[in-house]
């Protein structure tokens, strides 16, 4: 069979006039007009065509079915590639979930870890541990120092007063922690509330007690001791400290700095007491750790999310491809259909143009756009069977939302 190359204007014209005539062309025998009478093809009557549009018929019909036959060879290959990357987008997506639902968990530990926090109505410590370490240690060492000058200052013995100072070093760290946490629980027994009131007023009364005993002591051991009974306790004093002071002076000062530290020390067990401090720091650790658990979900799910927009990316490159070379396909099929078409047009006319009667054969009445036909695979939309392209694009915006999202969150938490 001729190809659609073959059939030039001039070869189709010719042949359609020829067909159309009543008549051919004979020198034998030599007689004029040289011409001898012949059927028309196509008759009037007949509605079967001509041999010669039979040909083109064929020969359109050859054409088309080769570009259908080029179409399934190439979607042979492109059709296998969309499957394969929808059972990507498929497995990706449903790594999306898991990791969704991962993240939810982590949120969940999240908003119990805070509800924890809240219920047990514990405010973070304004001092930190480390802080109140050093703090205390500074309190400790500054209350050591000075109640041992203070005690060496009167006369006792080296034993004596290293001994009395490491006895209040002991005993005001022990209150003032005991009463700032006391002070610090939101709720407190009868039995707290005496403690605290006994424990305070019993300690300051202790230190008072302890200075005016210091006192007397003083003036007992210089006025009475038999070294020095003709000076007065207020030069010996002077004496010792370089500048002139009265004992009860001296007494008033020990006991307002000793209530000084005292103060201190409540203020920094308050600002941090144990307790609440590690009760709060384990609550606030649980905190953490499920935020850290979350970012770690959230960060899961992000490279899962861009994981599934780059397959849903190369999905619709795919599809766009196959679909675009679809579309080149049916394009080149409509051509081939119209020039087949044209052909045949042509040999019509040529072959009404030399016909006396002009009337139709009833094989011309079919019109050529009804007789070739493109194949049905060539005709309207690619059919993507379970493709589902549209809801994947739908999908592919949701999922960069997704994303958007997530990193706002992973913000947020770190």
């Amino acid at each position: 069979m001729a190809r659609n190359g073959d059939y030039t204007t001039r070869v189709v014209e010719n042949r359609g006039r020829r067909d159309g005539r009543s008549w051919r062309w004979s020198f034998f025998p030599f007689k004029w007009p040289f011409q001898i009478p012949v059927d028309q093809d196509p008759p009037l009557d007949n509605e079967d065509c001509s041999a010669f549009e039979g040909e083109l018929r064929q020969g359109a019909n050859v054409a088309l079915g080769a570009i259908k036959e080029e179409w399934f060879k190439l979607d042979r290959e492109l059709a296998s590639r969309c499957m394969t990357i929808e059972d990507a987008v498929v497995r990706a997506k449903a790594e999306v979930d898991k990791e969704k639902q991962h993240a939810a968990g982590a949120d969940y530990v999240v908003v119990a870890a805070e509800q924890s926090l809240s219920e047990a109505s514990i405010s973070p410590p304004q001092i930190k541990a480390s802080y109140h370490a050093i703090l205390l240690s500074l309190l400790v060492m500054a209350e050591g120092a000075f109640n041992y000058m203070v005690f060496k200052m009167f006369g006792q013995d080296k034993l004596e007063t290293t001994l009395m100072a490491i006895g209040l070093v002991i005993s005001i760290p022990v209150v003032t922690e005991f009463i700032g946490y006391k002070l610090k629980q939101s709720q407190k027994t009868l039995t707290d509330k005496l403690l605290m009131t006994g424990a305070g007023i019993s300690f300051v009364a202790l230190l008072y007690t302890i200075s005016y005993l210091r006192e007397k002591f003083f003036h007992f051991q210089n006025v009475i001791g038999k070294e020095v009974l003709s000076e007065s306790v207020d030069q010996i004093l002077s004496e010792r400290v370089g500048f002139k002071w009265h004992a009860n002076e001296m007494m008033l000062v020990f006991y307002i700095l000793n209530v000084t530290f005292v103060l201190a020390g409540l203020v920094l067990a308050y600002q941090s007491t144990r307790s609440t401090s590690s009760k709060y720091r384990k609550l606030k650790h649980a905190i953490d750790s499920a935020k850290k658990k979350y970012a770690e979900e959230n960060s899961s799910l992000v490279h899962a999310e861009i994981n599934h927009a780059k397959v849903l990316e190369e999905f619709n490159e795919a599809h766009t491809v196959r679909t675009r070379t679809f579309e080149g396909i049916k394009a080149k099929a409509a051509k081939i259909k119209d020039l087949w078409i044209h052909l045949i047009t042509m040999y019509r006319a040529a072959n009404m143009d030399v016909r006396v009667k002009k009337e139709l054969p009833k094989s011309f009445l079919a019109l050529p756009e009804t007789i070739i036909i493109i194949p049905k695979k060539l005709t309207g939309q690619l059919d993507c069977g379970q493709c589902n392209h549209h809801e994947k694009e739908k999908t592919m915006e949701k999922t960069e939302e997704a994303v958007d999202q997530v990193n706002a969150v992973i913000g947020e938490t770190t």
